[in-house]
C-alpha cells in the first residue's frame, strides 16, 4: 500500500513560510545548485522549450540539477501534446494534459501550486547600494 495524505512539504518551504516543522527533519536531502544541463537527446522543439521554461524555474529556486529528467520529460510531453493538438487527437491531450499538470504542480508553473509551494517573488537585481539595514521599508 502507498503512502497516504499529501505530499511533504518541502524543508526549505517550510522554513521560508517560519514553520517548527523545518527544525523537525535535519536529514532531508538538499539538491545542488545550478541549472540543469540540457540533455542532448532532446528534440528540436523540447530544446526550444527548455530553453524558454529552465532559467526561469531555477531563478525561482524550484528546479536544480538534480531535476535534469523531470524537466526533460516535460519538454518531450509538452511537445508531444502541441503535435496532439494539431491532429486534434484528443484522448491524448487529456492524458497528455494530465501528465503535464503533474508535472507543472511538482514544479510550481501554475499560479495555485507556487501559493502551495509558498514560492516568493524573486526580485529584480537592485541597481544602487544595499540600504535596507537603514530604511527597512524601502528595501
Amino acid at each position: 500500500m502507498g503512502k497516504r495524505g499529501p505530499k511533504p512539504t518541502p524543508t526549505k518551504i517550510l522554513a521560508l513560510r517560519g514553520s517548527w516543522r523545518a527544525k523537525t527533519r535535519p536529514n532531508e536531502p538538499i539538491p545542488p545548485a545550478g541549472e540543469p544541463a540540457m540533455p542532448s537527446w532532446l528534440s528540436r522543439s523540447a530544446k526550444a522549450t527548455w530553453k524558454s521554461v529552465v532559467p526561469p524555474l531555477v531563478q525561482m529556486g524550484v528546479a536544480s540539477s538534480v531535476d535534469r529528467f523531470a524537466l526533460a520529460r516535460y519538454c518531450e510531453t509538452l511537445v508531444t501534446w502541441r503535435e496532439a493538438r494539431k491532429t486534434h487527437d484528443v484522448p491524448a491531450m487529456v492524458k497528455l494534459s494530465n501528465i503535464l499538470s503533474g508535472l507543472e504542480s511538482s514544479f510550481g508553473m501554475t499560479p495555485a501550486s507556487r501559493a502551495e509551494l509558498g514560492a516568493a517573488h524573486v526580485p529584480e537585481p537592485s541597481t544602487g547600494p544595499d540600504k535596507s539595514r537603514f530604511f527597512p521599508d524601502r528595501a
